[in-house]
């Protein structure tokens, strides 16, 4: 069975001073009235498959934010398609994957064109065995079914480095002005 994606872009929320990132586990407003671009809203529809009305969409996912992968046929369904996916494999008794996540939100922020996933370990551990995983935090780079790189440890730099390499920004060619 295909997961049904309905895509949000996310959105910074004002709070007193500060902004605050929406998260893909946060509570957004129905596609309906995210599209209407009503202003106290989490996201906006983008990009999203034409959906029946009656049908509601079985994964919500919001771009610049990290998900929180609940089932191996969630996890299929972000990595079938030709986006780059960063899948962060981790255990919430694990302290470097707890130290991990702050920069890890962060990045999902800053590399809008990449999905973000977090896995639980003990929550999926077919997935973890699928990949390799042997310790945590490991972090895997897929796109289209296809395991492109793995950086295994709490190294924030080499995660960095993996991405610049294996999901560079995408570049806009206008072509040549006339004189």
């Amino acid at each position: 069975m295909k997961a049904n994606i309905k895509i949000f872009k996310q959105k910074m929320q004002q709070s007193d001073d500060q902004y605050v990132p929406v998260h893909a586990g946060d509570d957004i407003t129905s596609p309906s009235s995210v599209a209407q671009g009503d202003a106290g809203y989490a996201g906006y529809a983008v990009d999203a498959e034409p959906q029946d009305q009656e049908q509601e969409p079985d994964i919500v996912k919001v771009i610049g934010a990290v998900y929180d992968v609940k089932s191996v046929e969630e996890f299929d369904a972000f990595v079938a398609g030709d986006v780059t996916v960063l899948a962060d494999f981790g255990a919430t008794w694990c302290g470097p994957c707890r130290a991990m996540a702050p920069f890890f939100a962060d990045q999902a922020a800053q590399w809008p064109h990449v999905d973000f996933l977090r896995v639980d370990i003990d929550e999926l551990p077919a997935l973890a065995t699928e990949f390799g995983v042997t310790s945590v935090p490991c972090f895997v780079f897929l796109r289209n079914n296809t395991m492109l790189g793995k950086v295994m440890g709490a190294d924030r730099n080499a995660v960095l480095q993996a991405l610049q390499a294996l999901a560079p920004p995408p570049t806009l060619d206008y072509p040549a002005s006339q004189p």
